[in-house]
């Protein structure tokens, strides 16, 4: 395998990898029906530092989910 298509490869599964990430989140969500509104950004509070972090993680619906999955996964994989 040449060069270029191993990158262009590893970039591929590498998108794959972060979108999974999302979808398991949002499955666990869904599953346990769970809030994990806790994980959002909260202003002027300390707890809600923490979501900088873990917000990108969580959507609020499938339809949120996956109109975020698909250009996450073009341009990351870019």
């Amino acid at each position: 395998m040449n060069a270029p298509v191993k990158k262009v490869t590893s970039a591929i599964k590498f998108s794959a990898l972060i979108v999974s990430v999302l979808w398991i989140v949002h499955l666990y969500k869904y599953l346990t029906l769970k809030p994990l509104t806790t994980y959002g950004i909260f202003p002027r509070e300390a707890d809600g530092l923490v979501g900088i972090i873990t917000a990108p993680l969580v959507h609020g619906s499938w339809e949120h989910l996956i109109s975020n999955s698909v250009p996450l996964f073009v341009t990351s994989t870019i």
